[in-house]
């Protein structure tokens, strides 16, 4: 039988993408919110709640807490980007992560309007899809493509059920699928004088 497939996948980034909205940061705060998401797929709900003290640098973890479903997870961070938290960071060792321009938390607006403005300062299309979530589901993507494993992704992104996590594989066939299309790999050149598969009797 064959596998059926979502009415709609979810809107992801090509790297190409996240690096043009990454040029269009005025701050390194602002790069930093961007790639936070990416790099653990937090929901914004847990990037605005998200504090200093919930990193440990020494096993470049990060645990994740108010989650939805209120589950707590400990999602992994690379030794670069723990780096760059932590000189963005700099003599502060504890409170909320990243502060708007006026010293307060974010809200969840101001997070999503920041996200579709960098977009739309990338040149990106389809700026109305381009969300906080988009991040998420980037990371998601992007963890697939690099060989990670499924229940791996489900970890970090603390869902409840595989099922939810496997949407992701329906986005990796896509971008097999296309990948062959765009590349044409075994298309055949007739050379001169070669029989046409036609011409072969039956």
């Amino acid at each position: 039988m064959a596998k059926k497939r979502p009415e709609a996948l979810p809107k992801y980034l090509n790297r190409q993408e996240l690096q043009a909205m990454l040029d269009q940061c005025k701050s390194i705060r602002d790069e930093l919110i961007l790639l936070f998401m990416y790099n653990t797929g937090a929901r914004v709900s847990e990037l605005i709640n998200f504090r200093i003290e919930d990193i440990d640098f020494e096993n470049n973890t990060a645990s994740i807490f108010r989650g939805k479903g209120a589950k707590d997870r400990i999602v992994n961070i690379s030794k670069d980007f723990a780096q760059l938290l932590r000189a963005f960071i700099g003599k502060r060792d504890k409170g909320t992560l990243f502060l708007s321009n006026w010293g307060k938390p974010f809200t969840p607006r101001g997070i999503q309007k920041k996200i579709k403005d960098l977009a739309a300062a990338a040149g990106l299309a389809y700026v109305d899809k381009i969300t906080p979530h988009a991040l998420r589901h980037t990371h998601a993507v992007h963890a697939l493509q690099s060989g990670v494993n499924i229940v791996s992704i489900k970890k970090h992104l603390g869902h409840k059920n595989l099922k939810t996590t496997m949407v992701y594989t329906e986005i990796s066939d896509e971008i097999v699928k296309k990948d062959f299309e765009d590349h044409d790999p075994f298309k055949l050149k007739k050379e001169p004088g070669q029989k046409s598969l036609s011409s072969y009797k039956q």
